[in-house]
Parts: C-alpha cells; sequence; structure tokens
C-alpha cells in the first residue's frame, strides 16, 4: 500500500549507547520491513518544514507551498513563493512572474496577476501566461481571455476605440496597440499577449468602467491541485510530512525514526513556526 512513498529517515543514536549495540540495532532494522524503500539523505536533524509562511497579507500557507529559509525538500518547485519587500508574494510558472493577491486554502484557489503588466500596458517581453492545467487550472468558468495586440494595423475582428491605445516600448514605437476580450484567432499574429482576466473586470472594462493598466491588476483566479496529493495523505497517515526531492523530482515522505524503539515520530523543530518568505529584491 506504502510501496509509491519514497522516505527520508533520520536515525537518532542514543548518546549512551555503545556502537556495537547502535550497530545490532541498525540490523534489526535493517530485517524490519515495511514493504517501502528507505532512502538517506543527507538532511539536517530536522525537516524545517514546520512553520507556516506569510508574506504581505497572505499568510500561514504551508505544504504545497514552500518558501523562505524552509529547504527546497518542503514542497514541489511549482509552488515555491518569493517575496518581494515583505509585501506581497511572487510565483513563477513558465517564466512568467505571477503577483499572489489572494490564496482560499479551502477551495484550493490562487488570485494572480501577471508582475510584468502591473499597472503597465506596455512589457518589454511579449510573454503569453501559459498554466499547466494539471496544476494550476484557470479554465475554471471564472475568467475570460484577454488579448492584447502590439502595433498592429489590422485585426481579426472589430476593435471599438475605447479599447485601441498607445505604447511606446523603448525605441520600438507600437502605435496601433489595442485589446480584445474573448477568444481570437492569433496564430499568425506576432506581438500579443494573452492573460486570463476575471470575468466580471472583463465585463467592467468592456464597458470602458476602469482602464487597461487597473483592470490587469485585479488579476484572475487558478484552481491550484498538488500532483501528489494521494501520496502526501498517505504520509499523514504515517505521521509524516509531505516533501519533494528536488534532485530526483519525486515525492518524499518525510519522518524521524528512533532506532531505540523503532518507532516512527513526526518532525518536530525547535523554531518557531512562523516562517517569513525570503525577501526578494524588487526589480529597478
Amino acid at each position: 500500500m506504502f510501496a509509491e512513498l519514497e522516505m527520508i529517515t533520520w536515525h537518532h543514536h542514543h548518546p549512551k549507547m555503545p556502537r556495537t549495540t547502535i550497530f545490532s540495532n541498525t540490523v534489526l532494522f535493517q530485517f524490519f520491513n515495511l514493504t517501502t524503500s528507505f532512502t538517506e539523505l543527507n538532511f539536517s536533524p530536522f525537516s524545517g518544514c514546520d512553520c507556516t509562511l506569510s508574506c504581505g497579507n497572505i499568510h500561514n500557507l504551508s505544504y504545497p507551498f514552500t518558501g523562505g529559509n524552509q529547504p527546497d525538500h518542503c514542497g514541489p518547485p511549482e509552488f515555491h513563493l518569493s517575496c518581494v519587500k515583505n509585501s506581497y508574494p511572487e510565483l513563477t510558472v513558465n517564466s512568467v512572474v505571477y503577483r499572489v493577491l489572494e490564496v482560499n486554502l479551502t477551495g484550493t484557489s490562487l488570485v494572480l496577476a501577471r508582475s510584468d503588466l502591473w499597472n503597465n500596458t506596455c512589457p518589454t517581453k511579449f510573454l503569453n501566461s501559459s498554466l499547466d492545467p494539471n496544476i494550476f487550472d484557470s479554465d475554471n468558468g471564472r475568467n475570460v481571455d484577454l488579448t492584447i495586440f502590439y502595433g498592429c494595423s489590422s485585426s481579426p475582428v472589430l476593435v471599438q476605440q475605447q479599447n485601441r491605445f498607445y505604447c511606446d516600448v523603448g525605441v520600438v514605437d507600437l502605435t496601433d496597440s489595442f485589446f480584445i476580450i474573448g477568444e481570437v484567432p492569433i496564430d499568425s499574429i506576432r506581438n500579443v499577449v494573452t492573460v486570463p482576466l476575471l470575468k466580471s473586470v472583463g465585463a467592467e472594462l468592456n464597458r470602458s468602467l476602469l482602464p487597461l493598466a487597473e483592470a490587469l491588476t485585479w488579476g484572475f483566479e487558478v484552481v491550484y491541485s498538488d500532483p501528489y496529493i494521494h501520496r502526501c495523505d498517505e504520509c499523514g497517515r504515517l505521521d509524516g510530512e509531505c516533501g519533494f526531492n528536488v534532485g530526483t523530482r519525486q515525492f518524499v515522505c518525510i519522518y524521524k525514526w528512533d532506532i531505540m524503539t523503532r518507532n516512527r515520530h513526526v518532525i518536530i523543530s525547535n523554531s518557531a513556526n512562523m516562517c517569513h518568505i525570503g525577501q526578494k529584491k524588487n526589480p529597478s
């Protein structure tokens, strides 16, 4: 039943136990078969994953989210967060950086906004929001596609005048820039950015009730899924902590093994139970 779980174990040696006894108990440990493969990794005596993460107005995040002074093995890299000036967390997906505006742990959802489009309608790079739907699903009925065209003299659909704007990026004069809400054919068009937008915000943007720059700061909603959730549940039933081996890119169940009693123990750190996400320098 536990064959798919990789275990990280730490042996607790009693300070007064003779080395011969330690060796004997180690042999007994090897014969103590749990039908699970155990892996020794060179980690610290405690996993360092028992604290929650906070940054800005986002609080009390735990696995699968990682960040701050937590070791890399505390969760999948897809959920790694960094903190900008202790003000807001950021999540990077396929080289695109997003501000995390809201986290709903009960509904397993996030509200994300593009960092490069935050109060900025003229990015220096034209990157589409490409999310793995198996991890971050934006096709949940709450969003609508927003497509921004830069320097296009023609449009695949009729563009309202209020949807047009001027954009000057460096030495490139990107006149004839505009945006369209909804699906549009853009296969052969260059200088295009596509990003989801909350439907309610898209409706206001379509009626010119708010500018494009402000609409982009409202973000969009994704439902997140931990691809290792079933293994994590099994790990919890073993009184372990869910983790991730970045070297092998496999889920690991972290717990401490007491070689004296051959009992598993939940890992308890002596550090405080709140980890602030490590600061990330805000680009100037």
